[in-house]
Order: structure tokens, then C-alpha cells, then sequence
């Protein structure tokens, strides 16, 4: 049996519980609707003078098996089925959790549901025995107000009060311990299933369901922007990185060619041909990549369609293919530096104008597919505080994007300030 079969299962078995939980709450409601409707029935007869039980008696005696059978029902629903129910969730949740490509429905629920919903539930049972207790006090104190014979109601009474409040009690202190016994299994699953921070893997989750792939985030600019040494500095702080593909293609045709001048004068002669080689050795490392974890890329595949569009030229079908495939979760486009500094001996573009003519190009083409785009400026012109407030510039907004955890933002955010 796959985990399809299984998760199909696990769904059926979810399904059948939570309507037995319905089932069993209705039925208390039925119940409570006709423990009143007794006590109205009672109250309007017509007993005989010789009657051995009286109506405060009877009163007293329907609210008491009543409050008995509300404590029963609430025990069948959330210490029988509910229990039954958080096992078959929690399986279903490993599933996820151990499945990059299963839809995290019970994360979502998990994620979405407040702390202490589960005393909503309690409430209600709550609810019914306040409803008859005070039913019960008021037949009491018109016993009273009458001056009729109380018969043995005042020891019902008291026996409705003390089942009551304990009832009460043992819900309050039962709810409050399973739901944080419930919230550390969670935890646990999470993390026997997929390791590290629950936290940090609810943020793979939620990027994820959002259509995103593995958070896999760009970094990108025209040349000299400073991105390469960026990377870096977030690599240090350990975050998954994804080295440029271009400078790895770039080398081996130096080594195929003779020098990087020569490679370079290939590579503008043959931009299709070089933006293939870059495609399939880009293509391959974001595959290699952590899918659930967050990683950042120096350049994506949709660079190639800048660099053809600044030469002239068309795109090789494996950019095509491999970009349609992939999906990233934000972009970051780095403005240049100033003063520029041309770095053609490397085979990367000589003039400034070449530089901004591609950090347009790729903002422009990343905001086209619909990817979140931020533009990092240049924040200062001293080297070692402008990288440091850039790297947390990117570490806020991959917070805000729900891609980093608040937790590892502020480990980050710590190290750049020391």
C-alpha cells in the first residue's frame, strides 16, 4: 500500500469520527432540551396529596441524572473519540511532514487553529451543567417562596452542586492538559518526522503550500552589485547558498579555450549556446538543493533570459524548459555599486551601463512571472557596513515572507551585529 492508499484511509477514518463527535455533542443537546422539557412536565402536573415524591423532588432528581449523563457525554466525546481522532491525525500529519509533495492540509489546520480551541468544546458541556444548576435553583427557590414541603430536594440540590462543580473542575484541568500534551505531540512529530525547529519547518510548510518550491530565493543585480559577497556573508550564518553557474561555465571554457579572454569572445559570439551550458548546470544544483529547507541562489534560471535579451539573442529551449519548471519563492535585485569597477578580465561585463542595462532587465523579467521582487539598494558606502545592513535587509523580508523564522532572523541579526 502507497502513502496515497494510506493518506485515502487515514481521511476516512478523520471523516467518521469528527461525525460521531457531531453525533455525540447533538445528542447531548437533545438530551439537555429534554431534561427542561421533564421539569416543564413535572412542574405542570397535578400531583396527589399522598404523592411520596414531591415536585422540587422530581426537579432535583431530573437535573441530577441529567448533569450525570452531560459529564458522560462529554467524556465519550473528548476522552474516547477525540483521542481516537488526534491518533489518526497525527499519522496523517507524519504523511505530510515525510512527503514534500503532499499537500499540508493538517499543518495548515494545525497552524490556523488557536491555542485553548479545544476548550470551546468543553464550554459547551460547561454550558449544559450551569443551564440545569440553575434550573434547578430557581424550582428551589419557589419551593421556598410558596412555602411548600421541600421533601429531599435541598440533598439533590446539593448533590446537583457538587456533581456540577466537579464536572466542571475535571473539565477544565483535563482540557488544559491534553490540549498541551496535544500541542508537545505536534512538536515531537514534527520533529521525528522531518527534524529540526517545528517553528523553522512550519515555514517550509506555509511557503510551500503557497505554490512555492522548497523557498528557493535569488539573489540577483547586474554585475559588480555585490551580490557574490553577499551570499557569502549569509553563508556564513548558515543558510543554504547556491554558487553562480555562469563563473563554473565560464571556467571550464577558459580551460577549453586557453584563456578567459578567449572564452569571453566565445561566449558573445555564442550567448545561446552559453546561457544552454548555464541552464542544465543551474537546473541541476537547484535540484540538488534541500527541497524543504530555504536556499539561496546566486543568480536563477531566468538570469539567462536577461543576458540573451542584452545580446540579441534567442534563448536555448533548456532555459525555457528548465524556468517553466522551477518556482521560486522572492527575488532580490542588488543595485550596482558605485564607484563601478570593471571586472572584464573575469569574462563578466566592463562598463556600468552593461550592468544596469541587466539589473533591469531581471527585475524586469522576475516581476513579469509573478515573483516577489525587492530591490536592495546600496545602504552606505563603507564596504563592511553596507553588506552588513543589506544581509539583514534580506533577512527581515525573508522573515516577512514566512521563509525564515523569527527565531533564526533574530540568531542572524545578532551575529551581523556583533
Amino acid at each position: 500500500m502507497d502513502y496515497g492508499e494510506h493518506f485515502e484511509e487515514l481521511g476516512t477514518y478523520e471523516r467518521h469520527l469528527n461525525n460521531v463527535q457531531i453525533a455525540v455533542r447533538g445528542f447531548a443537546s437533545s438530551w439537555v432540551v429534554a431534561a427542561g422539557a421533564g421539569i416543564g412536565a413535572v412542574l405542570l402536573a397535578k400531583l396527589d396529596a399522598d404523592a411520596v415524591f414531591t415536585k422540587a423532588d422530581l426537579v432535583a432528581a431530573i437535573a441530577l441524572v441529567a448533569s450525570v449523563g452531560i459529564f458522560g457525554l462529554w467524556l465519550l466525546d473528548q476522552y474516547v473519540y477525540h483521542r481516537l481522532l488526534n491518533g489518526v491525525f497525527l499519522a496523517g500529519l507524519g504523511i505530510e511532514l515525510s512527503r514534500p509533495d503532499a499537500l499540508p492540509l493538517r499543518m495548515c489546520m494545525v497552524q490556523r487553529t488557536p491555542r485553548g480551541a479545544s476548550l470551546a468544546t468543553t464550554f459547551l458541556y460547561a454550558s449544559f451543567l450551569v443551564m440545569l444548576l440553575f434550573i434547578t435553583w430557581v424550582v428551589l427557590v419557589e419551593t421556598r417562596a410558596a412555602n411548600t414541603d421541600y421533601g429531599t430536594m435541598p440533598i439533590l440540590f446539593l448533590a446537583v452542586i457538587g456533581l456540577s462543580i466537579a464536572a466542571l473542575f475535571v473539565m477544565r484541568s483535563r482540557t488544559s492538559g491534553r490540549s498541551a500534551a496535544l500541542e508537545g505531540e505536534f512538536g515531537q512529530a514534527m520533529k521525528n518526522f522531518w527534524g529540526g525547529s517545528p517553528e523553522d519547518r512550519m515555514q517550509a510548510i506555509v511557503a510551500r503550500f503557497r505554490g512555492r518550491y522548497g523557498g528557493k530565493v535569488v539573489i540577483t543585480g547586474g554585475e559588480y552589485s555585490g551580490k557574490t559577497q553577499l551570499i557569502g556573508e549569509l553563508h556564513k550564518r548558515k543558510l543554504n547558498v547556491v554558487a553562480e553557474s555562469a563563473i563554473d561555465v565560464l571556467g571550464r571554457l577558459a580551460q577549453q579555450h586557453g584563456s578567459v579572454e578567449k572564452a569571453a569572445a566565445w561566449r558573445a559570439h555564442n550567448m545561446t549556446e552559453f546561457q544552454k551550458e548555464v541552464a542544465l548546470l543551474q537546473a541541476s544544483r537547484e535540484r540538488a538543493a534541500p527541497a524543504e529547507e530555504l536556499v539561496l541562489l546566486d543568480r536563477g534560471l531566468h538570469d539567462g533570459f536577461a543576458f540573451c535579451q542584452q545580446a540579441g539573442r534567442p534563448a536555448p529551449p533548456q532555459l525555457w524548459e528548465n524556468a517553466a519548471a522551477c518556482r521560486y519563492a522572492a527575488v532580490f535585485v542588488l543595485d550596482t555599486l558605485e564607484p563601478f569597477v570593471s571586472r572584464a578580465a573575469t569574462g563578466r561585463a566592463g562598463t556600468l551601463e552593461e550592468s544596469l542595462k541587466i539589473r533591469e532587465l531581471v527585475e524586469t523579467i522576475y516581476r513579469a512571472c509573478g515573483i516577489p521582487v525587492y530591490r536592495v539598494q546600496v545602504f552606505s558606502p563603507l564596504e563592511a557596513e553596507n553588506l552588513r545592513r543589506r544581509a539583514l535587509f534580506i533577512v527581515d523580508k525573508l522573515t516577512d515572507e514566512e521563509l525564515l523564522s523569527p527565531t533564526t532572523r533574530t540568531r542572524i541579526a545578532g551575529e551581523l551585529a556583533g
